[in-house]
């Protein structure tokens, strides 16, 4: 289901919202069966952006390796085989995700906030992604330098895990133990799915 721009407007309206720590962005989003399955629209147009994001990565590193030689850096593979294995990796994240947030709330008790959880994560994760691409865009295009985007990448990053785990805490209202649990949780799975993508293709 592809959301109407009048939905998508105020989807990602909500999901700035919980990037700011207000829980009225919750409000901002169709919290219906019909809005939890459009949320996976989030990823799917954030797609570009991620790969965007990975091949500024390549040229970041290759930059790195050039002008600090003794540098040690991650061992990349070839280009396409190697944004064959982030795009894998997130497709098979955004599917599995939600199929183990089932087990968890219900483990949890936590089972009728589970849309408003799973609309919340792919809309403010969607948004990260988005705005991550801005600076790398820069970088690419020249308008920053190699120190400016490594800035940028930590700060971004490090914001981007407080605002997830904001969202997750206020669209499951529970403890914030769990909703950092959870956020491990994402961390782990993401991990593990890039390692065992990357054993299978490599």
């Amino acid at each position: 289901m592809i959301p109407t721009l009048s939905q998508l407007i105020s989807a990602v309206q909500g999901a700035w919202k919980l990037m700011l720590w207000d829980r009225d962005g919750l409000d901002k989003f169709d919290m219906t069966i019909e809005g939890f399955w459009r949320s996976f629209y989030a990823p799917l147009a954030a797609l570009p952006a991620f790969i965007l994001v990975h091949v500024a990565y390549l040229a970041v590193i290759a930059e790195t390796a050039a002008t600090n030689p003794d540098v040690d850096l991650p061992d990349i593979p070839a280009t396409n085989i190697y944004l064959a294995i982030k795009t894998i990796a997130y497709s098979a994240e955004v599917v599995l995700f939600p199929l183990l947030m089932i087990l968890v709330v219900r483990t949890l008790n936590l089972t009728e906030r589970y849309v408003p959880f799973i609309i919340a994560w792919n809309w403010v994760n969607a948004l990260i992604v988005g705005l991550l691409a801005i600076p790398h865009l820069l970088y690419v295009t020249g308008a920053i330098n190699l120190v400016s985007i490594y800035g940028f990448q930590v700060i971004i990053l490090g914001v981007s895990m407080i605002c997830l785990y904001f969202a997750t805490w206020a669209s499951l209202r529970t403890q914030p133990i769990i909703a950092g649990v959870i956020l491990a949780i994402s961390i782990a799975l993401g991990l593990t799915l890039e390692g065992v993508v990357r054993l299978i293709v490599l």
